[in-house]
Parts: C-alpha cells; structure tokens; sequence
C-alpha cells in the first residue's frame, strides 16, 4: 500500500467527522506529485496530534489500527508470493 492509498484509507474514515478530510481527499486524488504527496503527508501528521476531541481520536486510532491490519497482510501476502515464485522458478531450472 502507498503512502497515497493510506492516506486516502484514513481519511475516508474520518470524512464525516473531519471537515478538513474532505478537502485532502481531493487534493490528493488530483496528484501524483511525490514531493506535495509528503508535505500532505506531514500536514496530515501534524494535524492529527491537535485532534482534541475523544470521539473523532478514537475513531482515528480504530482507523490506523485497521489500514495497520490491511498492511501486515499485504506484506504478508507479497513474502508468500515472492517464496512460491522462488519456488516455481527453481522447478523450472530443474526441468531445463
């Protein structure tokens, strides 16, 4: 998962909660510039630490936990992939 499709998982979440979600959902879907990518990145960060009210840090937390959760088993899934690959790639030397 990119630093962009995590983001855009989080604040997805929070977009009813956020206002400000709804504007960085947009900014971010409309680039692919990596250097805007992480100062949105950074902002995101920043911004998130001023978060005061317990409803909406909770529902962020629960939203980190899960796009976490998404993460691990998509590294997961990659190493089991590159392993069967190794695997297949070694039978095939075999039969040659």
């Amino acid at each position: 998962m990119t630093k962009k499709e995590y983001i855009l998982k989080i604040l997805d979440y929070l977009k009813d909660d956020w206002d400000l979600a709804k504007w960085l959902i947009v900014v971010i879907n409309k680039t692919d510039n990596v250097l805007l990518l992480e100062k949105i990145y950074n902002i995101f960060k920043e911004e998130v630490s001023k978060i005061y009210d317990k409803n909406l840090k909770n529902k962020l937390s629960k939203a980190v936990s899960s796009v976490k959760k998404i993460i691990e088993k998509e590294k997961v899934a990659r190493e089991q992939d590159i392993k069967d690959l190794k695997k297949l790639e070694e039978e095939l030397e075999n039969i040659f």
